[in-house]
C-alpha cells in the first residue's frame, strides 16, 4: 500500500520535475544552499506546496516516532478591513475586539521554537499587510533561509512592498480572488477594490521579469460559492493577463466553500461542482497559454465520501493563532468555532514550550486515536471535518488495536 501510493505520487510529480530543477537551481545561485535545501525540503515533504513524499512513510511509524514538525502556519494578525460574506469574520459581533496583531518579537520566538524548520505559511483569518510589522516578520523568516509562503488578496501589496517581497526572496504568495469581474468580485471581497487588486498582482509579476526573478511563485486560491461558480473557466483568462510571462507554471486551486451556519447560503450546489470542474479543464484544453497551469479542485468531492480519519496526517503542521494558540491544524479554526474549540486545543506556545506539547498528553492521545481509526475530539466536536470521515464521533471502517482502547 505504501509501495503504491509513493509510486503514484511519482507519477504526479514527474511532469513537474524539470520546473522544480529550473527553481532549485535559481534558489541555489541566487540564494545559497541553506534556502535551496530548505526548497527542496518543502517540494519533497510537504503536501501543501509539494509532493509529500514523506506521508506515506508517516503512516507506518508509531506514533510516537513521527518527526518534530518541519513545517508551521502562523496567523500573524487577525486584522481586516473587508467583510467578504464567507468568512466569519463577516458574522463576528465583537469584531473589532477580536482584531489582534502578532508582534514581531513573538513570532521570533515562534520559529525559534523548531530548529529544524523548513517551511513557514504565514496565513489565517487576517489580512496579513494590515500588521504593520508583517514585512519585517518576512525578512525575518527569509533571513533564516525558510521557504516563506502566505496568502493575501493583494488589496494592499503596492510597489515597495512587491520589490521587498521580490528582495527577500519569499517562495510563493497566493492570491485569494473570488472573482473574475468587478461584479462578482464585489459581492464575494466585500470592501476590497477588484482594480486595485488586479493592479498590483500584475505590478508584482512586472517586477519578478524586470528582475529576472522566479521568486516569489504566484499561486491563485479560489474559493467556490453560488456566485462565482458560473465563472470558474474565466479565472483561467484573469490569471493568464496577470502572470504574462514571468514564470513557467502557475498553480491555480478551487476551493469549495467550508460552511458554516451563518454562511451556509453561499454553499454552491454539489451536483454543480464536477460540471464546473470539467469547464475548467476544457477551456484550459482549448487555450494557448504563457505558462503552464496546475489545478486542484478541493473538496469538489461528494462530502459523503471521505477517506477514513486514520488517513490524516494534517496534525504534523500545527496553526498558532495570533494568541499563540496551538491547533493540530488549521481546519479546526475554521467555521467560526475558535471560542468553542479554543479550550480543547493542544496549548499555549507563549505559555508552554511546543515540544512539550507534542510530546504532552493532548496530542499523545490525538496520534493514538487516528492510529486506530478512532476520530479525536477536537476533531469533531462542533462540525465535521471537511476532508476526512469523522461523522458521529467515530471513523467508518473503525479498525481498533488490541491493548489500546483502555488508554483512550
Amino acid at each position: 500500500m505504501v509501495i503504491g501510493e509513493l509510486l503514484r505520487k511519482t507519477r504526479k510529480a514527474l511532469p513537474h520535475v524539470p520546473w522544480a530543477v529550473h527553481h532549485v537551481a535559481h534558489v541555489l545561485r541566487n540564494r545559497g544552499f541553506a534556502q535551496a535545501r530548505n526548497y527542496v525540503r518543502t517540494l519533497v515533504r510537504t503536501a501543501e506546496d509539494g509532493a509529500g513524499f514523506n506521508w506515506p512513510i508517516y503512516r507506518l511509524m508509531p506514533a510516537n516516532l513521527v518527526p518534530y514538525p518541519h513545517r508551521i502556519e502562523v496567523e500573524v494578525t487577525t486584522r481586516c478591513s473587508l467583510r467578504c460574506p464567507k468568512c466569519e469574520q463577516a458574522y463576528w459581533p465583537d469584531r473589532r475586539a477580536r482584531q489582534k496583531d502578532m508582534t514581531l518579537k513573538q513570532f521570533e520566538y515562534i520559529l525559534d521554537q523548531f530548529p529544524n524548520l523548513s517551511t513557514v505559511s504565514m496565513s489565517g483569518i487576517g489580512h496579513n499587510f494590515e500588521n504593520p510589522e508583517f514585512l519585517e516578520m518576512v525578512r525575518l523568516a527569509c533571513s533564516r533561509k525558510l521557504f516563506v509562503q502566505f496568502f493575501d488578496t493583494f488589496l494592499l501589496l503596492d510597489e515597495d512592498r512587491a520589490q521587498k517581497l521580490v528582495e527577500y526572496g519569499v517562495s510563493k504568495v497566493n492570491m485569494s480572488i473570488d472573482g473574475a469581474t468587478e461584479e462578482v468580485y464585489r459581492r464575494c471581497q466585500a470592501g476590497s477594490d477588484f482594480r486595485r487588486a488586479v493592479a498590483n498582482a500584475r505590478r508584482l509579476a512586472e517586477i519578478k521579469k524586470q528582475r529576472r526573478s522566479l521568486l516569489p511563485e504566484m499561486a491563485f486560491s479560489i474559493v467556490v460559492t453560488r456566485y462565482n461558480i458560473e465563472q470558474l473557466p474565466i479565472f483561467l483568462d484573469l490569471i493568464a493577463d496577470i502572470v504574462g510571462e514571468s514564470q513557467r507554471v502557475t498553480y491555480v486551486e478551487f476551493i469549495r466553500l467550508l460552511p458554516f451556519p451563518e454562511n451556509e447560503h453561499l454553499m454552491p450546489p454539489t451536483s454543480a461542482l464536477s460540471a464546473a470542474r470539467e469547464q475548467v479543464l476544457r477551456h484550459h484544453a482549448s487555450r494557448q497559454w504563457p505558462f503552464r497551469f496546475r489545478f486542484a479542485f478541493n473538496h469538489f468531492h461528494d462530502p459523503s465520501v471521505k477517506p477514513p480519519v486514520s488517513c490524516c496526517l494534517e496534525w504534523t503542521v500545527p496553526f498558532i493563532t495570533v494568541e499563540g494558540t496551538v491547533y493540530p491544524c488549521c481546519a479546526l479554526t475554521e467555521g467560526n468555532q475558535r471560542g468553542k474549540i479554543e479550550p480543547h486545543c493542544m496549548g499555549n506556545i507563549f505559555e508552554t514550550p511546543f515540544r512539550e506539547m507534542w510530546r504532552g498528553p493532548r496530542y499523545r492521545l490525538l496520534r493514538e486515536m487516528l492510529r486506530r481509526n478512532e476520530v479525536p475530539p477536537v476533531c469533531n466536536m462542533f462540525r465535521e471535518c471537511n476532508a476526512f470521515a469523522t461523522e458521529k464521533g467515530v471513523a467508518r471502517h473503525r479498525v481498533v488495536r488490541p491493548g489500546l482502547e483502555a488508554q483512550a
